[in-house]
């Protein structure tokens, strides 16, 4: 175990009046973990600042015979120089270090290296050589070729060929080391210097049960192109339970690599759980974690924090200097392969290995339950046959005496980490292209329709896959200029590089398709009507939510981290994309968000007083949460300032900024959202805590606690905290829709779910006898009742009502209803109040919704399925959000 630079020095001792030589191998792979990248790097500058020269055998040949990279020899190499690329950026001191080329060194000095080679082989027996085989990661029952078992005796005969003192390797090389020190006594003359074996720890999976990592699974370790997203996502996931040291990852990722990168591991937390604390070894760190006073959580953020910071500088490495961005780009289009010889056949409960090189031939492009029936009468002794041929075969078989044809297993071929050729056909609900795979298998991706790509394997799920596109081969159909800068960095407006009326047809289709396969109705394309139009494709929003983040680039200089705000990035939520411009919203917006961003860096950027800071979720530290900004028809904002905590003296800046611009801010307000509050699990329960956020309250800073829209005739306040719908011109369409497909009679009892302000509501008012609007949030109720007071509507009542707990006694104390109107989250309607709504009797039902997906879930319920009392009889769709993904949905029910 690599420890200490004074095992180094003592290694010198032994070796007094020679210059001491270290080797390590590298061996070309597809994806370089935090151990080959992170813990390679502290081991190799640990023995050079002891004098140590270190030679890394940039084994090419090696992996050639290893059947790496498929055998070719370019890959490998590109590979080798990839992994060289990633060692500088992680700080390795090359000043005594060398990388020397197996294949050149090799034709340097044949005659000295294979004379080598073939003592070694000759001096130990073949059941001698098999037991090295785990160097190469397989094992003793695997069914090697020839040229992985001359594999151990060419990396014996390494360490002699470069006259090494020392071999630094991992522990799962350790056999053929010792080999070496056997051969040492073997040889003749002996070698009274035997090399030293110095080993490093292997890394842990981070999966429960994985005492080794896997780099077939991603989520079984760190690797050093994973993004902070990544990183996150992982230590989050990883086997982490309290008060468990033995075999916990988490603390052998902190012991490995995060206290030699640092010389201390620090927590950060709230007083209430402990205060910050710094560790500086691992005995002090484990005491806490085993008494409890650690939590998980707290470990993991931590950790998360600590390993984004090793990785950082290589990710920054790999972004800026473009010939090391080229070398990723090529490596990642690699794949790892393993040769035909270790696929195997299971025979009773014995692996016997079979070489299907010859077979595979066969196999390839013919039904495999053919091929193995083939094979039935060679196979007659045997009880029961299990296969999985891992390449070309979509199916999995079990033989008893007759052949049986198992589920489609096509998803068995693909792993994260491939790369694929796709050709996207169409847009999925949500806005993820559906591609086709030449096997016939389902896979999303970022694309759109016509478009042919490389994209690379995300997750693989029953029966299909997700993928992100790498490189566009061929165009895709109806293609239009992107006018925003940051399109396809901020993940906002995904369409907008797609022409409008493509747009249109595309979320016509996914409509009829999302109502056929979720709802069940079969006559979808008779009762869906065109697609309502948006006038204004851009600049519509009157709702845009700017988020506040520390700009990466500063927080790696040392210098003060600068405050910046904007939208989060496209597939990593997690990140924030700065932003000076949105298309979405007006120009005015634009100016008071340019003018909040400047104020807000200067702010945090300053030396004197108390900086600005942003909050950081993971952390739950700091103080600036986002920038809202909110208008109404007339162009007149109300600003809200998010913040965790009150503090009103460190937005005067911000706020002299705002009202400084020549637009017409009404209305200031600070939103304080207070951290959320962490308590220690109990004994024996896992790592989740439970969490609780503060209330929020509000505090004008400038003007009115709200501003006024206008909308179908009607005035509506706007409070803070107030949902209204984001597209104000589009809304008074949607809204006329509703008022038509409803067909209200003067005697009509309405009753709106989900009512919010009472926008919908109100406007169908004046043309029936009453309406009663039900919603939960107490603050939504207030405002409706105060908007029918101000349009003076007298025929309104507005009722605070759980609706995922309806009762009998929601009809009982109200009048029955003629029509219901329900406006549902994305989220749709629960299975009660969809029986509730079932049993209502209302002449129609009205569901206006933002998710056609759990629309169509809901329409099943009440129009498709046994005992449904109603009938769906038009869907109509309205574009509320050019240029996105997303599709606003009217369904029309009757009674039957």
């Amino acid at each position: 175990m690599m420890a200490s630079s004074r095992q180094g020095a003592c290694i010198l001792h032994r070796h007094a009046g020679t210059n001491a030589c270290a080797w390590g191998a590298l061996c070309s792979l597809s994806r370089c973990s935090l151990l080959q990248g992170v813990l390679k790097a502290l081991n190799v500058n640990k023995l050079t600042k002891s004098g140590v020269t270190f030679k890394f055998w940039v084994a090419d040949w090696f992996a050639q015979l290893n059947n790496k990279m498929g055998g070719d020899l370019n890959k490998i190499q590109t590979v080798g120089k990839y992994m060289i690329e990633i060692w500088k950026a992680a700080g390795m001191d090359m000043t005594r270090v060398q990388f020397l080329n197996a294949s050149e060194e090799i034709n340097k000095r044949p005659n000295e290296y294979w004379t080598l080679v073939m003592d070694i082989a000759r001096q130990n027996t073949l059941a001698r050589i098999t037991k090295c085989c785990q160097i190469m990661g397989r094992s003793e029952s695997d069914n090697l070729s020839a040229s992985q078992i001359f594999y151990p005796c060419m990396q014996c005969a390494d360490i002699f060929f470069l006259k090494a003192d020392i071999c630094q390797l991992g522990l799962d090389q350790r056999k053929v080391n010792v080999l070496a020190r056997e051969y040492c006594d073997q040889c003749k003359p002996k070698r009274k210097l035997k090399p030293v074996i110095l080993s490093h720890e292997m890394m842990p999976g981070l999966l429960q049960g994985q005492e080794k990592m896997s780099k077939s699974d991603p989520n079984s370790a760190i690797f050093m192109e994973d993004s902070a997203a990544e990183v996150k996502t992982k230590i989050k996931k990883a086997f982490c339970p309290p008060e468990q040291v033995e075999g916990n990852p988490c603390l052998a990722y902190v012991r490995l690599v995060v206290l030699p990168s640092f010389d201390n591991f620090e927590i950060q937390r709230k007083e209430a759980q402990g205060g910050n604390k710094t560790y500086a070894n691992m005995a002090e760190l484990e005491q806490d974690y085993s008494s409890g006073a650690l939590h998980p959580g707290d470990l993991k953020e931590a950790l998360t924090v600590a390993l984004n910071r090793i990785l950082q500088p290589v990710r920054d490495h790999f972004e800026q200097n473009a010939e090391a961005a080229a070398l990723l780009k090529k490596v990642k289009s690699y794949k790892t392969t393993r040769s035909p010889a270790s696929f195997g056949i299971l025979v009773n409960t014995t692996v016997r290995l079979l070489n299907v090189s010859a077979l595979w031939t066969a196999f390839k492009g013919t039904n495999p339950a053919t091929a193995v029936e083939s094979l039935a009468p060679a196979l007659q002794p045997h009880r029961s046959l299990s296969s999985k041929f891992c390449q070309g075969s979509s199916y999995r078989f079990k033989l008893h005496g007759k052949r049986t044809k198992c589920r489609h297993t096509a998803t068995c071929q693909l792993q994260a980490g491939d790369v694929l050729q796709l050709d996207c056909i169409r847009l999925a609900l949500g806005g993820k292209g559906i591609c086709k795979h030449e096997s016939g298998l389902t896979i999303f991706a970022n694309a759109l329709p016509g478009e042919k790509l490389t994209a690379r394997v995300d997750k693989v799920r029953k029966g299909y896959a997700e993928a992100s596109k790498l490189t566009t081969l061929k165009q895709h159909a109806n293609p239009t200029e992107a006018p925003c800068p940051h399109f396809g960095t901020c993940g906002g407006c995904d369409l907008q590089n797609l022409e409008y009326t493509a747009q249109l047809h595309a979320k016509q289709v996914q409509v009829a398709e999302t109502f056929q396969r979720i709802g069940g109705i079969s006559n979808c394309n008779d009762i869906l009507l065109p697609i309502v139009a948006c006038q204004q494709a851009y600049h519509y929003r009157n709702n845009v939510q700017f988020t506040f983040s520390t700009s990466q680039a500063a927080s790696h200089t040392g210098k003060p981290a600068q405050v910046v705000l904007g939208l989060h990035k496209a597939r990593q939520p997690s990140q924030i994309t700065p932003v000076q411009t949105c298309f979405l919203q007006q120009d005015s917006a634009n100016s008071l968000l340019q003018a909040a961003s400047l104020a807000v860096a200067q702010a945090s950027a300053q030396a004197a007083g108390v900086p600005l800071t942003a909050f950081n979720p993971a952390t739950q530290h700091g103080f600036l949460r986002q920038l809202i900004l909110r208008k109404n028809s007339r162009e007149e904002y109300m600003v809200i300032l998010s913040t965790s905590y009150s503090q009103p003296a460190l937005l005067q800046p911000v706020a002299r900024a705002l009202l400084s611009c020549n637009v017409p801010v009404l209305s200031i307000i600070n939103t304080v959202v207070p951290c959320k509050s962490t308590t220690k699990p109990k004994r024996g329960r896992s790592d989740s805590r439970s969490t609780s956020a503060g209330q929020q309250s509000h505090h004008v800073i400038h003007g009115a606690a709200t501003i006024t829209e206008q909308l179908c005739g009607l005035h509506f306040e706007i409070s803070p905290n107030s949902f209204f719908q984001v597209n104000s011109s589009q809304a008074a369409v949607l809204y006329k829709l509703v008022l038509q497909f409803a067909d209200l009679r003067p005697t009509d009892i309405v009753m709106d779910l989900f009512c919010g302000t009472g926008s919908i509501g109100l406007t169908l008012a004046k043309h029936c006898r009453h309406v009663y609007g039900f919603e939960v949030a107490a603050s939504s109720i207030a405002d409706a009742r105060r908007n029918a007071d101000l349009n003076h509507i007298s025929n309104a009542t507005f009722v605070k009502w759980d609706l995922t707990k309806v009762s009998a006694s929601m009809v009982v104390q109200h009048p029955r209803p003629d029509i219901i109107v329900t406006d549902p989250a994305r989220s749709g309607m629960s299975s009660e109040l969809n029986s509730f709504l079932q049993q209502s009797g209302a002449r129609k039902i009205i569901y206006v919704s933002c998710n056609p997906a759990t629309q169509a879930r809901d329409v099943a319920q009440l129009c498709v399925r046994d005992g449904a009392q109603y009938r769906l009889t038009s869907v109509q769709p309205c574009d509320m959000f050019p240029n996105t993904a997303h599709i606003e949905c009217i369904a029309v029910l009757e009674h039957t």
